[in-house]
C-alpha cells in the first residue's frame, strides 16, 4: 500500500506524484491507493501552521482530487474515485480518499 501526500507540493508536482504512485500499483484487481490530507473547500493555496511555521502549500477540493485521479492519472471511467472532507485541525479539513478499479486502469 502506498499512501501519498500532498503536503509541500506545487499542484503541478502532485500530479506528477500521482502519476509516479499509479505506476507502481500491480495490475491485479484489488489494488488500492488511498490518503488522506489537508483540503480545501475551494482548491487552491493554503496556508497552515506547521509546528508554529505557515507554509504555503496547495490544496484540493473532493471535486478537484477526483479529477486528477479519474481523468489525468487514469483514463475517465476506468477507476472509481471517492473523495470527501473529515474533521481535521481547526483551520483546514483533512480530505480523505481512494480509488478502486472498475476496469485494468492504464496510467495516461
Amino acid at each position: 500500500m502506498q499512501q501519498p501526500s500532498s503536503i509541500f507540493f506545487k499542484e503541478d508536482k502532485q500530479l506528477h506524484m500521482a502519476r509516479a504512485l499509479a505506476g507502481l500499483l500491480s495490475p491485479e484487481p484489488g489494488s488500492v491507493i488511498l490518503g488522506a490530507h489537508t483540503g480545501a473547500q475551494e482548491k487552491g493555496v493554503v496556508n497552515p501552521v506547521l509546528r508554529n511555521v505557515e507554509v504555503d502549500m496547495f490544496a484540493h477540493d473532493p471535486e478537484s482530487w477526483i479529477a486528477i485521479w479519474d481523468g489525468e492519472v487514469f483514463e475517465k471511467g476506468m477507476v472509481k474515485v471517492e473523495a470527501e472532507f473529515r474533521e481535521g485541525s481547526d483551520r483546514y479539513p483533512l480530505l480523505f480518499w481512494n480509488y478502486d478499479e472498475i476496469q485494468k486502469p492504464r496510467v495516461n
